[in-house]
C-alpha cells in the first residue's frame, strides 16, 4: 500500500493545497503541482499537514475542510487499485466530534468541494468527483 504522503490529486488533475486560513483547498487545472502542499495520513488516517515522516511517526498538525460554513476534519480512506488508473482513495468528512460520515469529498467542474453520498461503481470511476490519487514523496520513519 503507498505512503499516504505526497500531492493528492483529484482525477481531473487538480491537486489539494491550504488557503491562507490553514484550511484545504483545490489548486486550478492551470496551476502546477510544485505550488500544491505535500499532505499525509497521519497514524488514525486524518489528513494532515506532511512532516516527512510516515504513519505512527510525528505529530503532524490535523487539516481541515470548510463545508457550507462548517470546518471538518477529512479522513483518509484507501479505495484500492483500479487496473487502469491506479491506487484511488476517498477523502471522508467528518464532523469534529464525529465518527466516519460514509460521505467523500470530490470536486466539482467549477473547482469546487463537494460532497458525494456514495462511491462509484467500476463502470463510473473514470470521471468520477470523489477519487483520489496521491503522487508519494520520499519518507522517513524517524
Amino acid at each position: 500500500m503507498p505512503s499516504l504522503a505526497g500531492h493528492y490529486r483529484h482525477a481531473d488533475g487538480q491537486y489539494l493545497s491550504l488557503n491562507s486560513e490553514g484550511l484545504l483547498s483545490v489548486n486550478g487545472k492551470d496551476v502546477p503541482k510544485s505550488e500544491s502542499k505535500t499532505l499525509r495520513a497521519q497514524k488514525e488516517f486524518w489528513l494532515s499537514e506532511d512532516d516527512g515522516l510516515v504513519g505512527k511517526h510525528g505529530d503532524p498538525r490535523q487539516i481541515r475542510v470548510q463545508l457550507e460554513g462548517k470546518e471538518f476534519r477529512v479522513w483518509v480512506e484507501p479505495r484500492g487499485n483500479h487496473k487502469e488508473y491506479g491506487y484511488q482513495f476517498g477523502l471522508i468528512p467528518c464532523k469534529e466530534d464525529g465518527d466516519y460520515s460514509n460521505l467523500f469529498l470530490g470536486v466539482d467542474a467549477s473547482g469546487k468541494f463537494v460532497v458525494k453520498d456514495d462511491w462509484p461503481t467500476e463502470e463510473e470511476k473514470k470521471d468520477q468527483e470523489v477519487i483520489w490519487y496521491i503522487e508519494e514523496t520520499p519518507r522517513s520513519s524517524k
